[in-house]
């Protein structure tokens, strides 16, 4: 059979049908390629607009300018003036050199930072603008007397730079060489789950009040996070912990310091002991959100009436239990690797003498009076609230709140956390002082807790200037502790008013009676040997004398590692 034939055989159907249906697969083809063509495009007019935009953006931010000097001040002898000053620059007077700070774009910027560093004298200052107007430049920080009596040795010691946020929103860090660059607008936040569920609703306004996406990593329990902190790289941008960190991260380089403008720290409002508790060397490592101590929770439908003296919560415990109302006397957090923080009220007249401080403010041990017959005295006790189980190390943090939250036990050790949740549960809670074994009340151990600013972080400079901020606003302070008197909130705020729950009033109230935790880089060091006696005391497999005795030459053996480490640093 023949090509032809074959080709002949084959059904093309009709003709119109066959050129119809080309023209409609061209035409399909055709748009096909004219989409691609199309969007590639507006893609590539999009990129073009997007750069145009960014350039305009730039430049704009770009007519932001910051420098140190002096200035003619105008006639009127106000700074702020949008008026040109008059007259000839010899006519008019002169002022001390300082930060001048010109916005010359053509709208406001907004939450403008000023620093400056004297690197002669190692002093900074801050000064922050909620707003700032096109215009003339504006004096905004002068350099404190305690650095200005210093030598300067030349122009380049004063280093200024200036951070703030366009009128589109875009956050800039014009540096102290004049180099402008935009801030990415995300950082992430590291702390505990606990911490965590306390930010959530914070975190959430940033979008809506500085335009910033933070986000909040809590997958660490407090025990870690520390160390997890400290060997990531680079890590998050903010850290939220406990104050007696400060010493470690400070010496691990992990933190920054903090500088808090004027206004901020009016605002911020909070007890002398929460700020210095986050100094070093005069400067400031972090922001203070919230206090904490340990405290006698009691559950006030089986024990109305306050303790006086541990012997009574131990009596009235066992009465109830042997009533069978109770399990036990009273829950005391210890768990497998001890805790000394919540045991501390029961141990503080012989603990105490560790964290001493000589006139310099360096660690200065007294282990002597460790040993002595008073301090033995105390620590037999605790051996012997352990032979009677009423503090055993299967029972931790969790499981003591849990006790106490189920009426299983009327009294209970601990800090705000588990009162707070025990009053959202039902349980009718009271709170007062832990009655010492001797009789007397000890003063509770306060941890401040914090709002650090990461030194490795990729956006802490955006985190050094929105967290000082937002945490000294009036609101901010008081709904960290939630101001009502039905429901607590979730940790012990700053400073309280008869509109808070009374158990956050009363934990407020040991805070501010009590002494703010040592934060020496040896902490987790000295927290270490202490437990490992705790832990002895327990077992009782050693006399009280040996185990106080090894304690004393762990802690005085510390010391001179820490003197050693400190000689080889100078």
């Amino acid at each position: 059979m023949s090509a032809f034939t074959v080709v002949a055989a084959i059904d093309w159907g009709n003709v119109p049908t066959w050129v119809s249906a080309i023209a409609t697969s061209a035409g399909l083809i055709f748009l096909f390629f004219a989409a691609i063509v199309a969007r590639r495009t507006y893609l590539l007019q999009d990129g073009e607009r997007r750069r145009a935009q960014a350039q305009m953006e730039k430049a704009q931010a770009a007519l932001v300018s910051v420098w140190w000097g002096s200035e003619p001040a105008p006639s009127n002898g106000t700074l702020h003036d949008p008026v040109q000053p008059q007259g000839t620059a010899e006519e008019r007077p002169r002022i001390a050199d300082c930060a001048w700070l010109l916005n010359a774009s053509t709208g406001p910027i907004y939450r403008a930072v000023v620093q400056a560093e004297f690197r002669h004298s190692g002093h900074t200052a801050a000064a922050h603008l909620p707003v700032v107007l096109p215009g003339v430049p504006r004096r905004v920080l002068t350099e404190p007397e305690s650095s200005s009596a210093k030598a300067r040795k030349s122009a380049s010691d004063y280093a200024v730079s200036v951070r703030f946020t366009d009128a589109s929103g875009l956050r800039w860090v014009r540096d102290e060489y004049g180099g402008l660059t935009q801030l990415d607008p995300t950082f992430e936040i590291w702390t505990s789950p606990e911490t965590a569920a306390v930010l959530e609703p914070f975190v959430a306004e940033f979008p809506h009040t500085y335009g910033v996406a933070a986000t909040v990593e809590s997958r660490y329990i407090e025990r870690d996070l520390k160390q997890r902190f400290l060997d990531a790289s680079p890590g998050p941008d903010v850290l939220v912990a406990p104050h007696d960190w400060l010493g470690r991260l400070r010496a691990r380089g992990a933190i920054t310091p903090i500088t808090l403008w004027d206004e901020a720290l009016e605002r911020l409002s909070v007890p002398p002991l929460a700020l210095e508790a986050l100094r070093v060397a005069g400067q400031t490592y972090g922001v203070p959100s919230s206090l904490d101590t340990v405290a006698l929770i009691r559950n006030t439908e089986l024990v109305p009436e306050e303790p006086a003296s541990f012997e009574e919560i131990i009596g009235v415990g066992e009465q109830l239990r042997d009533r069978r109302q109770v399990r036990g006397a009273i829950a005391i957090p210890v768990g497998r690797h001890g805790n000394p923080f919540h045991i501390w009220p029961l141990v503080a007249p012989v603990l105490a003498p560790l964290f001493k401080v000589d006139a310099g403010g360096g660690w200065e041990p007294d282990t002597v009076r460790l040993t002595s017959e008073h301090a033995l005295t105390i620590l037999s006790e605790v051996a012997q609230l352990a032979r009677r189980r009423l503090i055993r190390t299967d029972i931790g943090a969790r499981e003591a709140e849990a006790l106490f939250t189920a009426g299983e036990v009327p009294y209970l050790i601990s800090s705000s956390g588990p009162a707070i949740r025990a009053q959202r549960a039902g349980v009718a809670v009271a709170v007062s002082e832990v009655p010492g074994l001797d009789g007397v009340l000890a003063r509770p151990l306060v941890a401040v807790y914090a709002f650090y600013i990461a030194a490795r972080g990729r956006n802490r400079m955006l985190a050094q200037d929105l967290i000082p901020d937002y945490l000294s606003r009036p609101d901010v302070i008081d709904r960290f502790g939630g101001v009502t008197s039905d429901v607590p909130g979730s940790v012990v705020p700053l400073h309280v008013t008869a509109a808070h729950h009374p158990v956050l009033q009363r934990f407020h109230q040991l805070c501010t009676r009590g002494d703010v935790m040592p934060s020496f880089c040896e902490m987790d060091d000295i927290w270490t040997c202490i437990a490992a006696a705790e832990l002895s005391l327990i077992a009782g497999r050693e006399g009280v004398s040996q185990i106080a005795s090894r304690l004393a030459a762990a802690i005085e053996a510390l010391h001179r590692s820490s003197l050693g480490a400190q000689r080889s640093a100078r």
